[in-house]
């Protein structure tokens, strides 16, 4: 799995292990989108090991908007965006702007949007 992120970040980013079975990737390219990045990671994870051992992956992000906020912020921004992908149907990719919305606003909110 590491090697498909490194893979799928590219040269967009950098990306490392963040602790235990957690990934961190920073995207730097400001022409990128961080969410269809996270949605080819996931996707190729789900192809590439569909045949060997299955593994899906629970995604999450956030976009740094405020330059106030800190970098531990900012993961745990990512971090909980992760666990609504978990909590929330599981191999999918969620951007932190969902957590924030009521239920019935998601699909009405341009800015945030969940990959299943």
């Amino acid at each position: 799995m590491a090697d498909i992120l490194k893979d799928v970040v590219g040269s967009h980013g950098v990306c490392g292990r963040y602790g235990g079975e957690e990934m961190v990737a920073l995207i730097t390219d400001p022409h990128c989108d961080p969410g269809l990045i996270a949605e080819k990671f996931r996707f190729r994870v789900e192809e590439e090991t569909k045949l060997i051992y299955p593994v899906t992956v629970s995604v999450g992000y956030s976009r740094l908007r405020d330059d106030e906020l800190s970098a531990d912020e900012f993961i745990k921004q990512s971090d909980e965006a992760m666990y609504f992908s978990k909590q929330n149907g599981k191999n999918r990719v969620t951007n932190y702007a969902v957590t924030l919305v009521e239920d019935d606003d998601i699909e009405s909110n341009p800015d945030s949007f969940v990959f299943d």
